[in-house]
């Protein structure tokens, strides 16, 4: 009998490296496009400060701050409320 048949974790282990191959030769060149980075400070409106941006960034809010919310996070909180009215 073939030896891969016989010896379930042989061929576990043959299908995992498969599998690592596979993954490692599709991947292979998709790294070399430049990439912007974001900066967190870019993010920031100081005018009016974000208070979920502040959070993400271990800023603590001061007490005479008058917190807004920036359009990213406004975006997600809108979505959560969609997401969940609709499994209601």
């Amino acid at each position: 009998m073939n030896f891969i048949t016989t010896h379930p974790i042989a061929l576990l282990v043959a299908a995992i490296s498969i599998a690592m191959l596979v993954c490692i030769l599709r991947n292979t060149g998709t790294h070399d496009k430049p990439v912007s980075i974001i900066e967190p400070q870019d993010l920031m409106d100081y005018e009016h400060p974000c208070s979920w941006c502040q959070k993400e960034q271990a800023i603590k809010a001061q007490p005479h701050e008058s917190h807004g919310i920036c359009k990213r996070h406004a975006a997600m909180l809108l979505a959560d409320a969609r997401r969940i009215n609709r499994a209601a």
